[in-house]
């Protein structure tokens, strides 16, 4: 590989069409980008784009902490996130599957329809625990074990991001790039975390990212999508919303949305105004008919 084509080249080549993305989607105030230096070893993603949950007032060091603690304490409930979006880059390169050596990875590629004789591409994942201390210590979790730990924690989404080119193809030019180019591979609860395994790969059956497979027993893969907009809230959740509005105004102590009922009293309309008047002046309300 040569070294004006890696990892990091495909990342920053895309990382402002990402911004101008969830500019869109969540505003521009809303999301913070993350980026770790040293700390990737130990959180798994490469680039994160979070909406932090404000209670927990975070600067971005505290916030890599508690990543790494909840990745350590899978079994803890708490979420730091009203949203996140976890990516980590891999470059793609075909084989040919015909020649492949693990016959095990081959039938159930061809069993999966994939083209006995044809040319699928893989991205090798990085599933061996790390050494450190002059090789004397062992990290606790690879890469992949970390984002499959990640994937766990609430509001979190997980994904691999591998480009539709690889290095003979390069890189669209700038101003033909897009983030179709990119596939986005969700990392999830029935993802296979390959722990204490030699080193596995996330199979396409073409460079478009089609029909994934985790490898070496293969197992089906999501397919991932286009991220969205999020959905518009239904009556319901939207008097929910205005009331957990209401009572952190009135309390200031941290509220949980999850934990909040809806009763007769709050469809009173002295009491539903009262909601209405204590979202903030740049709160805007915008109702939908399906008539």
């Amino acid at each position: 590989m040569s070294a004006s084509f890696n990892e990091g080249l495909v990342e920053r080549s895309y990382h402002a069409i990402w911004e101008r993305h969830f500019a869109r989607l969540h505003g521009r105030q809303v999301y913070e980008t993350f980026v770790p230096g040293k700390e990737e070893v130990y959180v798994g993603f490469d680039l994160g784009f979070a909406g932090p949950d404000p209670a927990y007032k975070f600067g971005k060091c505290e916030f890599f902490e508690w990543i790494k603690w909840r990745i350590r304490n899978t079994g803890a409930t708490d979420s730091a996130f009203l949203f996140a979006y976890f990516y980590q880059y891999k470059l793609i390169s075909s084989v040919n599957l015909s020649k492949l050596r693990v016959t095990s990875v081959k039938s159930g590629l061809i069993t999966a329809g994939y083209d006995p004789v044809g040319k699928p591409y893989r991205a090798k994942l990085d599933t061996v625990r790390k050494l450190y201390a002059k090789g004397t210590k062992q990290h606790q979790f690879s890469q992949h074990e970390a984002l499959c730990r990640l994937s766990r924690v609430k509001d979190a989404e997980v994904f691999y991001c591998t480009p539709k080119f690889d290095e003979s193809m390069g890189i669209p030019s700038e101003t033909n790039r897009k983030l179709k180019d990119l596939t986005r591979t969700p990392v999830t609860l029935s993802t296979p975390d390959f722990a204490h395994s030699s080193p596995h790969h996330l199979f396409f059956e073409d460079v478009m990212g089609i029909n994934p497979m985790w490898c070496s027993e293969p197992i089906a893969a999501e397919p991932g999508g286009e991220i969205s907009a999020p959905a518009l809230l239904t009556p319901e959740q939207f008097i929910k919303f205005v009331k957990a509005n209401y009572m952190l105004d009135e309390s200031g102590s941290k509220v949980d949305y999850n934990e909040i009922k809806i009763t007769e009293k709050d469809l009173e309309r002295n009491i539903f105004i009262k909601y209405l008047d204590a979202l903030p002046d740049c709160g805007r309300i915008v109702a939908v008919s399906n008539e």
